[in-house]
Parts: C-alpha cells; sequence; structure tokens
C-alpha cells in the first residue's frame, strides 16, 4: 500500500516537492488556501515585474525552460511554466484548492494530521511549502503611526501611475526595490530611498550578453588567493586593510565596471553593504550606457532603465541612510537630516507563510532547528521546502534539490540518522553558519552561499559533479571549475538523473564562457590563480641561483611570499594592481574585436538565447 504524502502549497517549491515525491511511488494530495497555482507568482500585482536570477538558475533541471523565454522571465512565464510542469507531471489531479490549514497535530502512531477550514486530512509525510513570501512585513519605526500621508507596502504595488508627482520615500532596497525604484523614478516628484547597505550585482555584465549569476560562481576559486578581488572586481578592497585614499581611486575605478554611470567612493560609500561581498544580500539591475538615450533594459524595452548608478548620478532619486524616525510630515535620517514626504512605500519584504502555522508540541517554526534546514527536529516524517534562499541565485533551484533530498529521505533511499545524530548536526551546522556568515546568522540564517549549498545538498542524494567525470576534454573541465550551479549541473549524476544533461550542460557552459567576454574572463581568472604561484616560485628560484641561498632559504623565501600575499592585504593589492591586472588588461587587447561584435544593441535588443 502506497505511503500517502501531503503537500502544503502550489508554489514553485511545493510543486517540485510534490513531482519528486510522487516519483517515489508516494500517494501525494496537494493543497493550497488560494484557488490557483503560482504562489508569489499568483498573487504579485506588479505589471512589469521581470525576475532577476537568470532562466538556468531559476529552472528546475528536470524541466527545462523554453528556448524562446528571454534569459530573465516575467511573471507571466514563471507562471506559464508552472502550469506547464503541472500538466508535464500530472499533478493537478492531485491538488484541493481554497483549504485553509488551521493546525497541524500528530497522531499516537507518528501520522500526522493537518486541520483545515474544509475538512482533515491524514499523511503519513507531510512537506510545508508555505514560501518565504507570506504576510507582509513592516518593521516598528518610531512615530510611524504620526505620519499623515499615505503609507503601503511594495507587495500591492502595480504600476507608477498612482504616485506621480508625489514625494514618495522608499524604505528598503532588495532586489526587486530596484526594479521598483526605478518606474517610480520617472513619475514621482522627489523620490528618496532609504538603505542600509547596497551590495550591487547587474543582470547582466556591461558590455556582454552574459547573465550575472552564470559568471559569478567558479569552483576554482575555492582554491585562489584573492579570490574575493577578482570576484567582486575590486569592490571589496573596502574591507581589506589598506590606506583609505588607496580605498578611494579603486572603488571609484572599478565601480564603472558595473555601469557606465559608476558613483565615486565617496558618493556610493553611505550605501555599501556592512559585509563583505558576496557575502550579503544583492541588489540587481541593468546596465545602462551612457550613450543609449532611449533605453537600457536589453529584453525590456517598454520598461525605464534600472541600473541604479544612472539613478544615483542623474538625481532620479536621493539616497539617504536608515530611518531613525517619523513625524506627521517626513521622516529623520541617521545622518541628521530629514525629508518631507507625501507617501512611504515600505520595500521591506516579507514574513514566512509558516510563521502563522501551528505545530505538534508548541513548537515554533524556526529555521535554525531544521536537520539540513528542511527535516524538522523532532519528527522525521515532517518536512519544509522552499524556506531557503540564496544571496545570489534562485529560489526555485534550491527548492528543487530540497526536494530530491527529502524525497530521499522519506522514500528510504538515503538513510536518515537518528534524533540524536540529526540534533548533533544542526548544532554543528548552525555552529559554522555563524562563523562563517555571522552577520547573517540571526537576521537571515535561511539564507545562504548558492554554490556552496548547492554541492553540499547533491552530495547527500550523490549528484555532486565529481572532477573524475569531467577528464574528457578541456571543456569539461572548464564545465567542472568554471560552470554555474545551476540545477541541470545536479542532474548528471546521482538519483534523478536526466538524460543528455551533461551535453546541454556543457553546451550552456560554453556559451558563457566561450563568448570572447568569457573567454576574457577566464583568462583573467587563471592569470590571478597561477600568479602568485608563479612569483613565489621566481623568488624561490632567484634566491637559490642569482642570490646563491640554499635550497631551504630559497623555499623559505617563496613560501614568505606565498604568505604576505595571502594574508597582508596591501601587499597583495600591491601586487595585483601593478602585475594582475595590467596583465589581464593586457591580454584582453586580444579580444578586443570581438568584444565589440558581441556588444548587446540596446536600443534594439533581442532575446538572449536566440543569439549563439
Amino acid at each position: 500500500m502506497k505511503k500517502k504524502a501531503l503537500v502544503i502549497g502550489t508554489g514553485s517549491a511545493g510543486l517540485i516537492a510534490a513531482k519528486e515525491l510522487k516519483e517515489k511511488n508516494f500517494d501525494v494530495r496537494i493543497i493550497d488556501k488560494n484557488s490557483a497555482i503560482g504562489g508569489i507568482w499568483q498573487s504579485l500585482p506588479w505589471k512589469n515585474y521581470t525576475l532577476t536570477s537568470s532562466k538556468w538558475v531559476t529552472e528546475y533541471g528536470c524541466f527545462p525552460m523554453p528556448d524562446d523565454y528571454p534569459d530573465f522571465v516575467t511573471n507571466e512565464h514563471m507562471l506559464d511554466y508552472l502550469e506547464s510542469f503541472v500538466d508535464h507531471y500530472q499533478l493537478r489531479e492531485c491538488m484541493d484548492f481554497n483549504v485553509s490549514v488551521s493546525a497541524i497535530e500528530r497522531d499516537e502512531d507518528g501520522t500526522i494530521r493537518v486541520l483545515t477550514d474544509r475538512k482533515t486530512y491524514h499523511a503519513d509525510y507531510l512537506v510545508v511549502s508555505s514560501g518565504l513570501h507570506g504576510k507582509p512585513f513592516t518593521p516598528k519605526f518610531d512615530g510611524v503611526e504620526n505620519f499623515s500621508g499615505e503609507t503601503v507596502h511594495s507587495s500591492t504595488y502595480t504600476d507608477p501611475d498612482h504616485f506621480k508627482g508625489k514625494k514618495v520615500l522608499c524604505v528598503g532596497l532588495g532586489e526587486s526595490g530596484v526594479g521598483l525604484v526605478s518606474e517610480l523614478a520617472q513619475v514621482t516628484g522627489r523620490l528618496v530611498v532609504s538603505s542600509e547597505g547596497v551590495a550591487v550585482a547587474p543582470r547582466v555584465i556591461k558590455g556582454s550578453q552574459n547573465p550575472f549569476d552564470q559568471m559569478q560562481f567558479w569552483k576554482i576559486g575555492r582554491f585562489m588567493i584573492g579570490y574575493q578581488e577578482v570576484l567582486t572586481t575590486g569592490l571589496s578592497w573596502f574591507y581589506r586593510r589598506i590606506p583609505r585614499f588607496l580605498k578611494k581611486l579603486s572603488i571609484t575605478a572599478n565601480l564603472k565596471f558595473y555601469s557606465d554611470y559608476g558613483v565615486t567612493f565617496d558618493e556610493y560609500e553611505k550605501w555599501f553593504p556592512k559585509a563583505l561581498i558576496p557575502h550579503h544580500f544583492h541588489v540587481k539591475f541593468w546596465t545602462k550606457p551612457a550613450n543609449c538615450p532611449t533605453g537600457g533594459n536589453l529584453t525590456r524595452t517598454e520598461a525605464p532603465p534600472d541600473d541604479l548608478f544612472y539613478l544615483l548620478k542623474t538625481g532620479k532619486l536621493i539616497p539617504k541612510g536608515k530611518v531613525v524616525s517619523f513625524d506627521a510630515t517626513g521622516a529623520v535620517f541617521e545622518d541628521g537630516s530629514r525629508e518631507d514626504v507625501d507617501t512611504i512605500m515600505f520595500n521591506t519584504g516579507y514574513q514566512p507563510g509558516v510563521s502563522s502555522l501551528t505545530f505538534p508540541g508548541g513548537w515554533k517554526y524556526r529555521h535554525l532547528d531544521l536537520f539540513k534546514g528542511c527535516i524538522h527536529p523532532s519528527m522525521p516524517n515532517m518536512a519544509f521546502i522552499g524556506m531557503v534562499r540564496p544571496t545570489i541565485g534562485s529560489i526555485p533551484a534550491m527548492a528543487e534539490m530540497h526536494s530530491r533530498v527529502v524525497a530521499a529521505y522519506f522514500s528510504g533511499d538515503v538513510p536518515l540518522p537518528d534524533e540524536s545524530c540529526r540534533l548533533a548536526t544542526i548544532e554543528s551546522e548552525n555552529r559554522r553558519h555563524r562563523m562563517e556568515r555571522e552577520h547573517m546568522h540571526d537576521r537571515f540564517p535561511h539564507i545562504y552561499f548558492f554554490d556552496e549549498w548547492m554541492e553540499q545538498m547533491s552530495s547527500i542524494i550523490g549528484a555532486r559533479p565529481r572532477l573524475r567525470d569531467h577528464l574528457g576534454s578541456l571543456e569539461d573541465v572548464r564545465a567542472y571549475f568554471f560552470g554555474a550551479p545551476m540545477p541541470l549541473r545536479y542532474r548528471i549524476y546521482g538519483m534523478g538523473l536526466v538524460s543528455n544533461a551533461k551535453q546541454t550542460y556543457l553546451g550552456r557552459v560554453n556559451r558563457v564562457w566561450g563568448s570572447a567576454f568569457g573567454k576574457w574572463a577566464f583568462s583573467t581568472v587563471l592569470i590571478h590563480f597561477f600568479i602568485p604561484y608563479l612569483l613565489g616560485l621566481g623568488l624561490c628560484l632567484w634566491a637559490l641561483m642569482s642570490l646563491g641561498w640554499s635550497v631551504f632559504a630559497s623555499v623559505v623565501a617563496g613560501l614568505c611570499f606565498l604568505l604576505a600575499y595571502r594574508f597582508v592585504d596591501l601587499f597583495r593589492y600591491l601586487l595585483e594592481k601593478t602585475v594582475a591586472r595590467p596583465l589581464a588588461i593586457l591580454v584582453g587587447g586580444f579580444f578586443v574585436g570581438k568584444l565589440r561584435k558581441e556588444r548587446p544593441d540596446y536600443e534594439n535588443p533581442a532575446v538572449f538565447q536566440s543569439l549563439n
């Protein structure tokens, strides 16, 4: 007799969870409080919303998005995709809509009882996928109740028409906030934006047709000295122990990499994040070239440019730090300044939908209590999917990986450790999370580094890529060390593999890293990877052969050089600026012609993936 599995939620997490459980031969039922599938994609009223993660990172690895979808899909694309997914895996017959869960209880035999406004559901296994985007969240601010103007939450935003001519304050600037602010900037009389820290990341790397999240992750970076500096194009020098005047020179120049409207160090300093890039949540934007007066959004020709630097430099928004308090007609900020405003928009996110549910034993949902971020601490037949998110990456991709892991645990294909082992693992992983991500641990314990998380979770089901299986060609090796952690990467091996996945994945990596810009970036990474070792070896040989030092002394000199390069920021900065960076720029000269041919046409943009 089939075991019964109940899934709460028909968003992108609940659907993939149901599919994976169904393929493990569970009798699956899916319930949702809404009248249609899609979760946040169905309920979000924003007319021009476009995802900030590219489609190859957003899709399910088992069900690739259509070739004619743009690299960055809209709400409508996402809903169409999910509808196709439901039909392809015949999930519609498993669904009950307009069902609101009131409580979750546990029977004496360990099975689960879910109380709803329609009936009681009984299940052997339960997956809660009510999502991170539940009730809109608005922080408490001093005096906000005295504000006489209009206050709104971005979850209700449809289009900018309502805000024409108004003085608007936007509080918070997440990924979607940049697009929202760009629309408001075109119509408001004055737009003030309050943000405590912004880590910028373009959707598409300037001057190329490569999505940022396709080039953001390099497995080879784990073995690189100075990985952060190369990955952030030098912006991370802001946090290093080097003189301030060098930071100003370096960062002002490096901001130009992200936008033709790169601002200066002093202008942008108040918005730098409080933690080292990329260990911080990012905002993403389309890059707008300075010589393109009519647009800048490539596949969103009808939408205004949302290049954050362009908006800053052209005075379309006024950057502010943290709001301290409100009064009847405006807001006071931490720098002591004050702004009169008519409307306050809180772009401050959501509370997880699971926060309103009650669980057995009075347990309240807490991410840090979960085994592997998904299994209930004392009820191994209850899991939570869709409750983690990446710094850069996508929630659907992580939900798919969690679904595969949970299905493997529930089916017994992967043995689940006993409770004492699970609790010990939870404690040790929480310690490591706090040590590696101290600034995120308390406020954002559910946010992970996408590539690391995908690699770690995929190893549970034997789907983690192995170098020995990527030695067939240089392209194969490049895909292993430079390929993005898109879901398809983890459908090549292990449970749930997809036929022809490796060939498709290699083709995708080649599209990104085989372009002129990709080849230049590839060369740049290798230069920075080998430079310290080559210089250390050169110093060792020079001391041995020219200075006549002993072998031991020469080797020690080379090792001291490497240690200085690794731990002395100023030393590494000077060598990077005088050796590695000039060499990378010199190599770029070989690609200038092809780079010009590949440059996107912003005035007549084409769908990226149609360009081979």
